[in-house]
C-alpha cells in the first residue's frame, strides 16, 4: 500500500494509506507523551472516563445510541506504551460511504469527526473537572486490573522479569499504572491532562481506507479544532530512547506462588539494536519464536523439559526474553539447554538452509497478512514511523530476504544472559491430579 504523509498543523502529522479494498475505514489519532508512572496511570484513567460519555451525550446509554445511529462504528480510547513514547490513542473504525444506503449525500466521516470532537474537546465536566462518579468507578476498575495481574502466571512472570531487566529507564513504568498514582488522580487533574494532550502533545494521525476528495481539508480543520492555536515551540518534546544498563553479572531472582506449574523467564542483552533489524527477526524465528524453532523442537519436544518455551524480542531496547512453563525440578536443565541452543546458533555452519527458508517465509507470511486488516497495517505503520524506521514495504521485504546465516550467527554471539527469573509453583497436587 502507498503511504502519503504531510504536516497539517503545528505538531500534527497526517499519514494516509489509501485503499478501496475494505468495507470500513480506520481513523487513528495518536497523541505522543513522555513515559512516566504519572502519565501512564492518568492516561489509562482518562481513556476509560472519556468513553463513558461527553457533554452532548452524558451517559453510556446516550452515547451508545448515537454511535448506533452512525452504523455502529467501533470507537475506542486507549493508552499504549512503547519504548519510544507513551501514546494516547483514539480510534474510529467505521463503515465506508459506499456501503451505506443513499441518504441525501450523507458523509459518515463528517459525523465521525464530529463525535470525536465531542469526546475530546467537549467532555462531560462537573465543577471544573471530569465527572467524579465516572472517575471513581474507573479508579476501582483499574486497581482491580493491577491487582489481578498475578492471576495470569505466564504474563506475570514476564512482567516481573521485564521490570528487573529494564531497571529505572522510562519504559520500565508499569503499563497499567500504579496504585499510588491512581490515588493522586482527581477529576481536575485528569481534565488538565486532557487539555495538555490537546494543546501540547505531538499528534500523529493515520487514515487508512477509501480516501475521498476533500478529506485532507476535513482532517486539517478537525486537527486545528483539537489543537487550537498552538505553535511548534509549545509542543512537548519526546525524549530520546533510553536503553537499560547492562549488568556485569547474571542476576538470579526467585518468587514462590500458589500454582502447580513454575515459570522461568531468562532475559538476554542483545546489544544496541541496529537500524536494520531484519537479522534479529530472522534469528528470533530460528531460535524460539516459531513452531519449528530450536527451543520448541529441542527443549520442549525432544527433551520434554517444559510445557511451553519461546523467545520474545524487545528489539528497540536490545533485550530478548526466553519464557517457559516448567516443573520446578527441571529449572537448571532448561537453562542449560537454552544456553546450548543459543551457542549452536553462534556458528553459521549449524544453521541450515531450511532454517533460513522457514524463518523468511514465516516473517513474510505474517507481513503479508497485515494488508488484510486496515487496523493491523495502520498500527504497523504507526510503530515504524514513531521509531523512525522506514515504512517502505519493498525495502522491508528485501531486508528480510537479504539476511545470511552469518548475520544470524552475529546476532546470537551478542546475546548475554542478564536476568534469571524463576516463579516457583509451590502448590501441592492431590493424588488424582
Amino acid at each position: 500500500m502507498e503511504i502519503k504523509s504531510v504536516l497539517v498543523a503545528p505538531g500534527v502529522d497526517l499519514s494516509v494509506i489509501p485503499s478501496e479494498k475494505f468495507k470500513s475505514n480506520y481513523f487513528s489519532l495518536n497523541f505522543l507523551l513522555p513515559l512516566s508512572e504519572e502519565n501512564i496511570t492518568r492516561c489509562n484513567l482518562l481513556s476509560a472516563v472519556l468513553i463513558r460519555g461527553c457533554g452532548k451525550y452524558p451517559t453510556s446509554a446516550e452515547l451508545g445510541r448515537h454511535i448506533a445511529m452512525l452504523y455502529d462504528p467501533d470507537i475506542s480510547v486507549r493508552t499504549v506504551k512503547t519504548p519510544y513514547t507513551l501514546i494516547f490513542r483514539v480510534n474510529a473504525y467505521f463503515l465506508d460511504n459506499r456501503f451505506i444506503p443513499e441518504k441525501a449525500g450523507e458523509d459518515i466521516f463528517e459525523d465521525i469527526l464530529s463525535l470525536l470532537s465531542e469526546l475530546l474537546v467537549f467532555p462531560l465536566l462537573e465543577n471544573g473537572g471530569l465527572k467524579p462518579s465516572y472517575l471513581a468507578i474507573e479508579k476501582k476498575n483499574q486497581l482491580d486490573r493491577i491487582r489481578s495481574r498475578i492471576n495470569n502466571k505466564n504474563s506475570y512472570a514476564l512482567y516481573r522479569c521485564e521490570r528487573l531487566a529494564l531497571g529505572d529507564i522510562p519504559y520500565a513504568c508499569d503499563a497499567l499504572g500504579t496504585p499510588e498514582e491512581l490515588e493522586k488522580a482527581t477529576p481536575e487533574s485528569l481534565y488538565k491532562l486532557l487539555r495538555a494532550i490537546l494543546e501540547k502533545s505531538r499528534l500523529h494521525i493515520v487514515y487508512s481506507g477509501s480516501y475521498k476528495e476533500g478529506y485532507r481539508e476535513k482532517i486539517t480543520r478537525f486537527a486545528k479544532l483539537l489543537t487550537a492555536e498552538r505553535n511548534e515551540e509549545d509542543i512537548i518534546p519526546i525524549p530520546k530512547l533510553v536503553l537499560p544498563v547492562d549488568a556485569e553479572s547474571v542476576r538470579d531472582e526467585a518468587e514462590c506462588i500458589d500454582a502447580f506449574q513454575s515459570r522461568l523467564v531468562l532475559a538476554y542483552s542483545m546489544g544496541k539494536a541496529p537500524e536494520n533489524t531484519a537479522p534479529l527477526q530472522i534469528f528470533n524465528e530460528i531460535f524460539g519464536a516459531s513452531p519449528v524453532s530450536r527451543l520448541f523442537m529441542n527443549v520442549r519436544e525432544r527433551l520434554n523439559l517444559c510445557y511451553y518455551c519461546s523467545s520474545v524480542q524487545q528489539s528497540a531496547l536490545g533485550i530478548m526474553y526466553v519464557v517457559s512453563g516448567i516443573s520446578a525440578e527441571n529449572r537448571e536443565r532448561v537453562i542449560k539447554e537454552t544456553e546450548l541452543q543459543l551457542k549452536e546458533l553462534c556458528d553459521p555452519d549449524n544453521i541450515t538452509e531450511e532454517d533460513m527458508k522457514n524463518a523468511v517465509e514465516s516473517l513474510l507470511s505474517a507481513y503479508r497478512t497485515l494488508s488484510d486488516s486496515p487496523i493491523s497495517y495502520t498500527e504497523w505503520v504507526i510503530s515504524r514511523e514513531i521509531s523512525g524506521r522506514s515504512t517502505d514495504t519493498d525495502k522491508y521485504v528485501s531486508e528480510i530476504k537479504a539476511v545470511t546465516k552469518k548475520d544470524v550467527a552475529g546476532v546470537a554471539k551478542k546475546a548475554r544472559l542478564k536476568i534469571n527469573y524463576f516463579l516457583n509453583g509451590v502448590a501441592e497436587r492431590g493424588p488424582d491430579e
